[in-house]
């Protein structure tokens, strides 16, 4: 896909894409197709001698490569890595590094476009043990349990306003809860683990639909808070 502007601001799909930034061509710069394609004939025995060079060197590596983690499109990081080992000066380790800074940065412009998203960041932030729970009702109206009894300040109050004008902001708690599946890939790229059924069912308490939100990176950086939950010796992800 190309074009100008933003293509792409589904979460899901950024979840699952390469967004690249192009300059513009100079004036002085610019060729023809007639001139491009001339171009490309004559260089295609080159390019297609160093392809079949470099996938050959890949195929030997591929099945060699043990990723210690991974991101979202594991075969294509492995087969990123494997690429850069197969070519002179570069390294499978540079493009890792490269890899993880693109996801971060479309991790970025995810949260971004998704209110919800940024709804459950809000909450988590500031909810004790940073683990938040409730019903859509309440994620919508930013509301906090009795036990975090966290109080809003004014700079809470910017940042509630700025979600609210974002025109992503779901009407409904039934949108709330649609945007909430397609945000759940961003969220969990952030460390937070949106739990809202369990074995395909949705999860009740007190008769609502209970939502439970939590960072699992702030968790296991501190003292687990058993009286919150059990189930925090590892991370689903």
């Amino acid at each position: 896909l190309n074009g100008i502007g933003k293509l792409v601001e589904r979460e899901d799909i950024l979840d699952r894409s390469l967004i690249i930034s192009m300059t513009r061509i100079p004036e002085d710069k610019r060729k023809t197709e007639a001139e491009i394609f001339a171009r490309f004939e004559e260089i295609k025995p080159h390019l297609l001698h160093e392809i079949f060079t470099a996938l050959s060197e890949v195929l030997t590596i591929y099945p060699t490569i043990n990723l210690k983690s991974s991101h979202r499109m594991a075969d294509f990081e492995a087969l990123g890595y494997a690429i850069c080992e197969s070519l002179p000066g570069y390294f499978g380790k540079e493009w890792l590094k490269v890899y993880d800074r693109v996801v971060k940065r479309q991790v970025e412009n995810a949260l971004e476009e998704s209110a919800t998203a940024q709804i459950a960041k809000f909450l988590v932030d500031r909810s004790k043990f940073h683990i938040w729970e409730g019903t859509a009702s309440d994620m919508l109206g930013f509301r906090f349990s009795e036990d975090d009894n966290y109080i809003l300040d004014q700079t809470d109050r910017n940042i509630i306003k700025s979600i609210r004008e974002n025109p992503t902001f779901p009407k409904s708690a039934a949108a709330l809860g649609v945007q909430l599946n397609r945000a759940e890939s961003t969220l969990r790229s952030l460390g937070i683990i949106v739990e809202h059924s369990k074995n395909g069912r949705a999860i009740y308490k007190n008769g609502m639909r209970w939502i439970t939100l939590k960072d699992y990176g702030w968790i296991k950086g501190n003292e687990n808070p058993k009286n919150k939950t059990d189930e925090l010796d590892e991370i689903p992800f």
